[in-house]
């Protein structure tokens, strides 16, 4: 039966005092806990881990949660309490799959625990700290052919293997194009071919390995270099340029949403001015699009928020926003977007800041990472792993340092790489061969080179929960799956 793998990451240093002087205590938790699930449930066993005062006063602590999808599917209890020096807490942490109905995929949270010395409410030191929170719910299905004597019925990965994608003849070719995971299809939009920018590309479930024709009627226009993200229910496509070769001059202000029904327009009131090489993060209840090359082909600093629910955009703050920046990196945490690197008006950018929307507020991050505009990067419930070429990096938000991590085996960019997170690892593939790199254990490995996709560029990856889609990329319109 397919299961799902619930990972929590856990590796803590929880100091507690009375003075700044004392010696504290250091609470370490298991790095990882895993329970089996199914889509649908039953959900897992709640699973517990000792919070202890190693300090020499009371300790009063706190325990919150948060979903980077903004599902209620993560809780602990308690969520407060008090702990004698010396002595320990037990704290469950409940995971529920059915009450969200979470679709097939992955999903990130984050349990944030705090303290202060209950004698002079001095707050612990390492005080708060983040508790990392990785889902994957696989999906439970079978698809059968009336042509065929067998019923093929998704498993859990099998290591290392690649297997065909067929191509996708409902429409042209594309490479630089989006492509999104909506829990049971990929659904792919937009890019370029020789002809041009092109428009819809189609949907693709790899259950039954089909592909199926995507409305036209009220979708955007053929674009390239826009932003693609799924909400949960919906495909939002914003901006982008409908020149060949991310043309500025053609920069575009406008997009529409895809349901399972079809696609409706998003409105033109208080959106951003047209853009590509932008930004665009889903943060559970809106699209933050930031920066971006505007249509006189300047670096963008703004951006601003949109609500799928009522059709509506409001703005950003300016006040602390990163320098106007196009091709930077972009990433949602679960509180707070990240913005890092691109290029601004003198070049490349070796600077960020982070974007709370419950306060409309900006923060700068630390410095640490490299400079680049095509970066490849990835969020792994804890921390985002940038790769620079073959240098790699990570920032830590609740620490706001970034620390140094194996260089890659060979040199990517994101115009030569498909890549995706799968919960464990950042999977990057193209040029050929591809690797898989282990941020938990700072462990690079190659991928499997039989069946690998064939050589191409500005191609897409998604990860399904249970395999990585490798699709399309220059003139190409087939791919290749990876277990």
């Amino acid at each position: 039966m397919p299961r799902a793998l619930v990972a929590l990451s856990c590796c803590l240093v929880f100091l507690t005092s009375c003075r700044q002087s004392d010696s504290g205590g250091v609470l370490e938790v298991p790095a990882t806990l895993e329970q089996s699930v199914t889509e649908g449930g039953p959900n897992p066993t709640a699973v517990t881990f000792d919070l202890t005062n190693l300090g020499n006063c009371p300790l009063a602590y706190t325990l919150s949660t948060s979903t980077v999808d903004g599902e209620a599917w993560l809780s602990v209890s308690p969520s407060a309490g008090n702990v004698a020096a010396g002595a320990s807490a037990s704290i469950s942490v409940s995971i529920d799959v059915i009450a969200p109905a979470l679709l097939p995929g992955n999903y990130t949270g984050s349990i944030t625990v705090a303290g202060t010395c209950t004698t002079t409410g001095q707050a612990a030191r390492g005080s708060p700290l983040a508790v990392a929170v990785n889902l994957r719910v696989t999906p439970l299905g079978a698809a059968i052919a009336v042509s065929q004597t067998n019923i093929g019925v998704d498993t859990n990965p099998v290591a290392d293997q690649w297997s065909a994608v067929p191509s996708n003849t409902l429409t042209t070719d594309r490479g630089a194009h989006t492509a999104i995971w909506t829990g049971r299809e990929m659904w792919v939009f937009g890019g370029e071919n020789t002809a041009g920018t092109v428009g819809v590309g189609g949907k693709y479930d790899p259950l039954t390995t089909q592909w199926a024709a995507m409305p036209t009627a009220g979708a955007p226009s053929a674009r390239m270099g826009h932003t693609a993200v799924w909400t949960g229910t919906q495909m939002v496509v914003w901006g982008g340029t409908s020149a060949a070769s991310f043309g500025a001059a053609g920069a575009l202000a406008s997009g529409a949403r895809l349901t399972t029904t079809g696609w409706t327009a998003i409105t033109s009131t208080g959106a951003p001015s047209a853009r590509l090489h932008h930004t665009a993060v889903w943060t559970g209840t809106e699209v933050l699009v930031w920066g971006g090359l505007s249509s006189s082909n300047a670096q963008l600093g703004d951006g601003a928020r949109y609500n799928p629910v009522t059709n509506t955009w409001s703005a950003m703050s300016s006040v602390n926003a990163p320098a106007a920046r196009a091709r930077h990196i972009a990433v949602w945490t679960g509180r707070e977007l990240l913005i890092w690197g691109g290029t601004g008006s003198s070049g490349a950018l070796s600077d960020g800041a982070r974007y709370s929307p419950g306060t409309n507020t900006w923060t700068a991050m630390a410095p640490g990472a490299p400079a680049g505009n095509r970066l490849v990067s990835a969020w792994t419930g804890a921390s985002w792993v940038v790769l620079d070429g073959a240098t790699v990096a990570s920032y830590s938000p609740s620490q706001n340092v970034w620390r140094d991590l194996p260089d890659a085996p060979r040199a990517r960019t994101s115009d030569n790489a498909a890549f995706a997170w799968s919960g464990t690892e950042l999977l990057l593939w193209g040029p050929a061969p591809g690797d898989r790199y282990n941020p938990f254990t700072g462990v690079w490995s190659p991928m499997a080179t039989m069946q690998q996709p064939s050589a191409r560029v500005r191609a897409s990856g998604v990860w399904t929960g249970v395999t990585f889609i490798v699709f399309g990329g220059d003139t190409l319109t087939d791919g290749a799956s990876y277990r």
